[in-house]
């Protein structure tokens, strides 16, 4: 549930000019400048964290796949190893509907 004070704020923000609410966008952002960087050094962090962490992810699935025991299903380690790789490459492709 939001508060009244949330609420509140939320409509006065709606009620100014787009102008108004780029200039209120951008001092919350200056006062707070450590919840949004803007340099690329973080967000190359992030993507690195997420495809190393994927690609992990993918390997403990290939090897969960090929040292299960013998009599043990390893169709949904395949599966979650190819969903991951498949997700990884998605992040690198361009999209089909995207106009050049």
């Amino acid at each position: 549930m939001a508060s009244a004070q949330s609420t509140s704020a939320v409509t006065s923000f709606n009620a100014l000019t787009p102008e108004e609410k780029k200039e209120t966008a951008d001092a919350i952002t200056a006062m707070n400048s450590d919840l949004f960087p803007k340099d690329d050094a973080s967000k190359v962090k992030v993507w690195l964290v997420m495809v190393i962490g994927a690609f992990v992810l993918a390997a403990i699935a290939l090897f969960g796949a090929i040292f299960a025991p013998a009599d043990a299903d390893r169709s949904p380690y395949f599966v979650f190893a190819t969903a991951i790789a498949t997700g990884i490459i998605g992040l690198f492709v361009a999209s089909p509907i995207q106009k050049k």
